[in-house]
């Protein structure tokens, strides 16, 4: 018989070649420019729009400085020379910003004996136009210091007052809240503060006995302006967990 023919040998198809690789191009992201350095002093500004935006593009704080009348040009003015200073000591901005307003809100009293204010649900201090205060602030200052009402006779003093109840209130928060809310904690503080009374009107002022929290922004107030603290309303403060405090230059 014939042999079979055999089968026909079938070569493997050529392996397939490779894709060439694409380099992946990785992005390059520059770090942001630093920001511009805090000038050294401030300037006033000509308009409560020009006050506004050198609170928002200096020192990052939402400022609402109110209307363009000679009245909150000088409080917005007062407002951002202390902010700056306070800033260029390394003191954070209020969270909710600065704000002028013709009323005070939180109730009771008679609004135009309150200054200014912290509005701690808010993070933001209020500046009242109704007080006297600001128709002549260093005067008003310097007659507020000569009653021991005041810590200090710095015009800017009420402006660093409520931000030393705002560094207070980001710096600690629980402890805040625990002094100004009603309770036993701001019941025990009131008895520590009672301790030292005479300490504190002799050091610091009559306002700072008025409840724990103002104890906490006038010392902070007292200390910014230099003054020397015995060391029983020292160690209140710390136990009261004050805020860092940027001596004033």
């Amino acid at each position: 018989a014939p042999p079979e023919p055999a089968e026909p040998v079938v070569a493997p198809p050529p392996a397939p070649k490779p894709e060439p690789v694409q380099p992946v191009a990785i992005p390059v992201v520059e770090p942001p420019p630093p920001p511009p350095p805090l000038p050294e002093t401030y300037t006033p500004a000509m308009s409560v729009r020009e006050a506004q935006d050198f609170a928002r593009d200096v020192l990052g704080v939402k400022a609402r400085y109110g209307k363009n009348t000679p009245l909150h040009r000088g409080m917005a003015n007062l407002a951002n020379e202390e902010l700056l200073s306070l800033k260029r000591a390394g003191l954070g901005m209020p969270e909710g910003g600065i704000q002028i307003i013709s009323k005070m809100d939180e109730g009771g009293g008679a609004p135009a004996r309150v200054n200014a204010s912290y509005v701690p649900n808010k993070h933001k201090v209020v500046l009242n136009d109704l007080a006297a205060y600001w128709q002549d602030p260093a005067d008003a200052a310097r007659r507020g210091r000569d009653r021991n009402w005041f810590s200090n006779q710095d015009p800017h003093q009420v402006i660093s007052h409520e931000m030393g109840h705002a560094a207070h209130h980001a710096q600690h928060r629980v402890t805040f809240m625990n002094l100004h809310r009603d309770g036993e904690p701001k019941e025990l503080a009131r008895v520590a503060l009672e301790d030292i009374k005479v300490g504190v009107l002799h050091d610091v002022s009559r306002y700072a006995l008025t409840n724990p929290i103002e104890f906490v922004a006038e010392t902070f107030n007292a200390m910014r302006a230099g003054r020397t603290l015995s060391q029983p309303i020292l160690d209140l403060y710390k136990k009261f967990k004050g805020p860092t405090v940027p001596v004033k230059p």
